[in-house]
C-alpha cells in the first residue's frame, strides 16, 4: 500500500496540533482525518478504516486511554497500530503504554518532524 492510500486518524483536542500533524503527514503523502472532540472521534471511527491512529492522552471528556479502549474493542480497528502523541513525559507512563497497553509507539511533545515522520513510517510497516 502506498503512502497516498494509507489513511491516518489524528486525535487531539487542540486543533493547532491536529493541523500541524496533518500538514506533516499530508506532505509525506498520507491521507489524514482529524478528530478534536468525542463526536468527531466516534464519527471518524464509524465511517472509516485507518492504517494508523495518532492519539493524544490529555483530552476533556473521554481521555486518550478511553478512546484507546474503544479502538481496541472495535473489530474494525482492533489491530490498527496506535501511536500516542502526548505532553506526558514520565518514564513510568511511557513504559506502561508501550509494555502493558502495547501501543505501537509513544512520541512526546514537542517532537522533531524528522523523528516523527520516521516513527510513523515504522509503525505503518509493522
Amino acid at each position: 500500500m502506498t503512502a497516498a492510500r494509507q489513511r491516518i486518524l489524528v486525535i487531539d483536542d487542540e486543533p493547532g496540533i491536529t493541523n500541524l500533524v496533518t500538514s506533516i503527514l499530508q506532505h509525506e503523502g498520507y491521507e489524514v482525518c482529524q478528530a478534536n472532540t468525542s463526536p468527531d472521534i466516534a464519527s471518524a471511527l464509524n465511517e472509516n478504516r485507518f492504517a494508523l491512529v495518532i492519539l493524544d492522552l490529555m483530552m476533556p471528556g473521554l481521555s486518550g486511554w478511553d478512546v484507546y479502549g474503544q479502538i481496541r474493542q472495535d473489530e474494525k480497528h482492533r489491530d490498527v497500530p496506535v501511536i500516542i502523541l502526548s505532553a506526558r513525559i514520565r518514564e513510568k507512563e511511557i513504559q506502561d503504554a508501550l509494555q502493558v497497553r502495547r501501543v505501537s509507539d509513544y512520541i512526546t511533545k514537542p517532537f522533531s518532524v524528522e523523528d516523527f515522520v520516521g516513527r510513523v513510517s515504522r509503525a505503518m510497516q509493522a
